[in-house]
């Protein structure tokens, strides 16, 4: 199954690879386009569990910032677990790792809260809608960050060699 599938996916790569290219002038190797497939995958799970979360407490009185924080907390510990286990299947530092998730996640979260709040309060934009509309802006740079800073093995291995190297006296 796990075959189909990779090889489904390879199909939609290099149309993938060509838009990138077309906007930003970069491509993505193929472990990233793997890599972002079950990121986002994971990521449709916490949103929907965010999504069905954020509007039963804010339809149930709660209001739009108490809502969207307790949805955060517990969608929070959920995208942890499955992105460092699954997607990134990381073996690093695990507590630095959760600090720079949850550093990421708090900035999303007031991004979002902010967005959420002018769109809902200030133009009265159904909230249901403007919760869509938050996740499709912030989804890439949560991805963008995920991979390059929170999970990423290389920036593992270079602060473990700064920090073992940090006394070493220069002659």
């Amino acid at each position: 199954m796990k075959k189909i599938a990779k090889k489904h996916l390879l199909k939609i790569y290099p149309l993938l690879n060509f838009m990138l290219k077309l906007v930003i002038r970069r491509g993505i190797s193929e472990d990233t386009f793997f890599k972002m497939v079950k990121h986002y995958s994971v990521s449709t799970i916490a949103v929907i569990f965010n999504y069905t979360i954020f509007n039963f407490l804010f339809f149930s009185g709660f209001g739009t910032k108490a809502s969207n924080t307790i949805a955060f907390l517990i969608v929070f510990l959920i995208a942890f677990t499955l992105q460092r286990n699954f997607t990134y299947r990381s073996n690093g530092n695990s507590k630095r790792q959760v600090v720079l998730f949850l550093m990421v996640a708090l900035t999303y979260l007031v991004i979002e809260t902010s967005f959420l709040t002018i769109l809902i309060d200030k133009f009265n934009v159904f909230a249901m809608v403007s919760k869509i509309i938050t996740i499709a802006i912030l989804a890439p740079l949560n991805f963008v960050f995920q991979k390059n800073v929170v999970f990423n093995s290389n920036h593992s291995e270079l602060s473990g060699y700064l920090h073992k190297n940090r006394n070493v006296k220069k002659d």
